[in-house]
């Protein structure tokens, strides 16, 4: 049955409240049954908690979840938008899922491991898992991030959401091992796309010793990283 234009906003569109009369399936997947987020109402939201220090990593960042349920839009994506208020700058980290990014306002740019992204609105850039990276907005305007997560955060979001530490906190004056080489040119595919080569990034893990642990350690390693 069609409904109106603003159907799912009538029913989600006010936070903190849900309706009890309707059904919340949306067809035969699992998702939120807010259709439409729109992006006033967040730029809105994201511009009144600028005065808030915001992540050290990510800056002011929301994330879009399902109104009926708290978690995330999609069962195996999570959506979300950040502020990067002028000349700031994150510190290194990194993550354990893939995120693929969309400027929506503003220009900087994005290390990763060495390499400089440069982005201004429109543009479109990823980050592939588990690789450090840094955001910086150079430019005296503020700058709006839209981005995707590519694995499973909703069986972990403590997991995903965790950091690592900076890489001065973590290695002192020396970065880890860089695995991988820039190559040719961007081609598709989340670690393709910044032209790791792969073959090579496969080759060196293997050569790359593992330490003897024991079953529960493995287990709660496991468990961290995933």
């Amino acid at each position: 049955m069609r409904e109106a234009d603003d159907h799912s906003q009538r029913l989600y569109g006010t936070g903190g409240i849900k309706p009890l009369f309707v059904s919340h399936r949306r067809g035969p997947t699992e998702h939120s049954p807010l259709f439409v987020y729109r992006w006033e109402q967040t730029r809105a939201a994201l511009e009144r908690l600028r005065a808030y220090p915001g992540s050290p990593y990510d800056g002011i960042i929301f994330e879009y979840v399902d109104p009926t349920t708290g978690g995330c839009v999609m069962p195996t994506m999570s959506f979300r938008c950040q502020l990067l208020r002028g000349g700031e700058r994150t510190l290194p980290h990194r993550k354990t899922a893939s995120n693929v990014y969309c400027v929506l306002e503003g220009e900087g740019c994005t290390e990763v491991e060495g390499t400089r992204l440069e982005w201004k609105r429109n543009d479109v850039f990823t980050v592939p898992g588990w690789l450090w990276h840094e955001h910086k907005n150079t430019g005296g305007e503020d700058a709006f991030l839209y981005s995707v997560t590519t694995s499973r955060p909703c069986a972990s979001s403590a997991c995903s959401a965790k950091k690592a530490a900076p890489l001065t906190a973590r290695y002192g004056s020396s970065p880890p091992e860089r695995i991988g080489s820039i190559v040719g040119p961007v081609v598709a595919g989340p670690m393709l796309s910044l032209g790791w080569d792969i073959s090579e990034l496969s080759s060196r893990r293997q050569r790359r010793p593992r330490p003897r642990r024991s079953p529960s350690l493995e287990i709660s390693i496991a468990a961290i990283d995933r």
